[in-house]
């Protein structure tokens, strides 16, 4: 097999460079009502009526995919970075306690939110006691 050298001028090789300089500066200067220049950032706070809920399991769901997922941290906090604007939801998961899900539009360059879990009542029946 015979390879052939081939002479390029640098004219388009300067005009490629050029527009690969000058493209994420367009990308960045989108408008801002453009869905796909808007990345957000989700923040929130897992609780319970009595205090913050460490350690539990956090999804974030779209239609029916889960997109990420997190573990609170010691606050109850947690956060997810680089998402698109829309409506998701936000499913949340701790041992002793039922799934609870609550659903959140994000639009803007950080939303907060805090989720307060409901804990499992304990009913006692009369052939218990």
């Amino acid at each position: 097999m015979t390879y052939r050298r081939i002479r390029c001028s640098p004219a388009p090789v300067v005009a490629l460079l050029g527009l690969l300089a000058v493209a994420p500066r367009a990308i960045a200067q989108q408008p801002a009502g453009s869905k796909s220049a808007i990345a957000t950032r989700l923040v929130g706070q897992i609780t319970t009526s009595a205090a913050p809920t460490p350690d539990a399991f956090v999804e974030l769901l779209r239609a029916e995919a889960v997109l990420r997922s997190a573990r609170t941290r010691a606050d109850g906090r947690f956060e997810f970075d680089n998402l698109a604007a829309g409506d998701y939801r936000v499913r949340v998961s701790r041992t002793g306690m039922p799934v609870q899900e609550q659903v959140v539009r994000l639009a803007g360059p950080a939303d907060t939110i805090r989720f307060q879990l409901r804990e499992l009542a304990v009913v006692a029946s009369r052939d218990s006691l």
